[in-house]
């Protein structure tokens, strides 16, 4: 940011995540099924006040002094809203009621007052305004640095920075609620304040949240939520011109696509992540070029840090932040947060994510491999997925497990397979299980709409115990080669209720697959 006497915003050491829309693959399918599985080390505390989804987006102040020190930055969108700053242990260190904060961002070294300060942005949509604090570095205590009510556009959606390459100057974008408007605002001093001035809008379509821009390149990504990922000129005479990353419903990215985040590497290197809200997985895309697409991400739960589920922002940097973070961080909200009054952030290492795949071992080489369940739910009446407990009975009650087999080659001899499904109670009861039709979506299915399970039983386990894995031994044949299948669980006969665990809890039934290579 260029300041109205002339100064200029230092480098950025930190990309914020805000929200969008996109996809690319085989039509009509999701990259959930061939989605790499990373963990998260830690989780942040909920919000002082409040209840239900109202975490949404995040931003990262790299200390490059002391990268410990780093802060993460967390917005509240519901309720009287608010801005919040956490640790890297996701401890809470300071919350402002501040109104209902759409998106937020940060950019370090910035000259204002006579100094370099870490500027911290963010989005009003209860005032339609936008704000901005500075960060201190010692303390993490936000002071608000806005030389007046900035307004925007109404009713104002999302945000993010820029810092020009060309110029210096500093910008913001705000995106638009409901409609398809985006605007650029240039940022500059006024006594000691950060003030703004409209120099440019958009007309991306329809509603857009997410975007990110690239400092070095020049470069503005926003995410149309329900049409495509957007990648625009980011200074203010770039004009209209853009071109599609990816688009929504090719199979790479499921609408809503939510947050958007960049992180540097040298020589261009770096990756841009995309939430893809529709089938709870991050998608990576290679930062230079035409942003080839890379793989993506699902976050899974990890001892008592629960799985992600509908995600929204995105914020990642590749710094060392040193211990789990020493290759780099990645913040990604979630909805449901098991166990929580509210949605919240999960950490989870950049390295997990961006690492190459290891190569294929070599033919006649024993591999095993733990496959969750990547759907699950029970039938009745009703509709149980994202419950955190599924039942069966003899009679009437059947749970359903989809795993996905496409690491499993087809040139592959599948020589043992052991279902692992997790009893929170003892119960006079034991599992049965089936195949069953594949069919079937995890929110909606109920018993009158479920696909056929085959009444051949493949295995029955032991009685249930407490707090315990129950395996249930199944033929070889159970495991379909590079393809998503569906297991049904019955109780066995005289069972009139069992339980076991479902993927919301971080006990979700498992598929122990061991197999010989070709």
């Amino acid at each position: 940011m260029r300041l109205a006497r002339g100064t200029v915003v230092g480098t950025a050491v930190a990309v914020a995540a805000v929200a969008g829309a996109v996809a690319v693959g085989v039509a009509g399918s999701s990259a959930a099924a061939t989605a790499r599985a990373v963990l998260p080390v830690a989780e942040t505390q909920v919000f002082p006040s409040g209840s239900g989804d109202i975490a949404d987006d995040s931003a990262i102040w790299v200390d490059t002094s002391d990268p410990a020190n780093s802060v993460v930055l967390a917005d509240n969108k519901a309720g009287s809203g608010g801005v919040a700053t956490y640790d890297l242990a996701g401890r809470l260190l300071q919350y402002l009621p501040v109104g209902q904060v759409g998106n937020i961002d940060v950019r370090d070294g910035v000259p204002l007052g006579g100094g370099p300060v870490a500027l911290v942005g963010a989005n009003n949509r209860t005032t339609n305004t936008i704000m901005f604090w500075t960060l201190d570095r010692v303390t993490h205590a936000l002071t608000p640095v806005a030389a007046r009510a900035i307004t925007t556009l109404t009713p104002n959606y999302g945000f993010c920075l820029y810092r020009s390459p060309v110029s210096g100057t500093a910008y913001a974008f705000v995106t638009q609620s409901g409609g398809g408007l985006l605007e650029q605002y240039e940022l500059f001093e006024t006594a000691g304040a950060v003030d703004a001035r409209l120099v440019r809008s958009l007309a991306v379509g329809s509603q857009s949240e997410g975007c990110v821009a690239d400092d070095e390149r020049g470069l503005l990504y926003v995410g149309e939520e329900d049409v495509a990922v957007w990648r625009y000129g980011a200074e203010p005479d770039a004009g209209a011109a853009r071109v599609a990353v990816d688009t929504v419903g090719a199979g790479r990215l499921v609408a809503d696509v939510e947050g958007l985040a960049l992180t540097y590497g040298p020589g261009g290197a770096g990756h841009l992540l995309v939430s893809s809200q529709g089938d709870s997985t991050v998608a990576v895309y290679e930062r230079g070029g035409d942003n080839a697409y890379v793989r993506s991400v699902t976050v899974a739960a990890n001892g008592t840090v629960d799985k992600v589920t509908s995600t929204d922002g995105v914020a990642a940097v590749a710094a060392d932040l040193g211990g789990a973070f020493a290759g780099g961080l990645l913040v990604v909200h979630d909805a449901s947060n098991s166990g929580g009054t509210m949605s919240n952030l999960k950490y989870v290492p950049l390295d997990a994510v961006t690492a190459a795949d290891p190569p294929p071992p070599p033919p006649g080489t024993v591999v095993q491999v733990t496959l969750p369940a990547v759907a699950d739910t029970y039938l009745d009446g009703s509709t149980h997925g994202g419950s955190t407990t599924l039942r069966v009975s003899t009679t009437t009650l059947t749970t359903l497990l989809r795993f996905d087999a496409t690491t499993v080659p087809a040139t592959a001899t599948v020589t043992a397979a052991v279902l692992e499904p997790y009893s929170p109670s003892k119960k006079t009861c034991r599992y049965e299980v089936h195949a069953a039709g594949n069919t079937w979506a995890e929110k909606t299915v109920k018993a009158a709409t479920a696909p056929a399970v085959d009444p051949v039983v493949l295995g029955t386990s032991a009685t249930l115990g407490a707090k315990v894995r129950v395996p249930v031994t199944l033929p070889a044949t159970a495991v379909p080669k590079g393809a998503a299948f569906t297991l049904a669980v019955k109780g066995a006969p005289g069972c009139s209720l069992g339980y076991l665990s479902s993927r919301e809890t971080a006990n979700g039934a498992r598929l122990v697959v061991t197999y010989t290579t070709g």
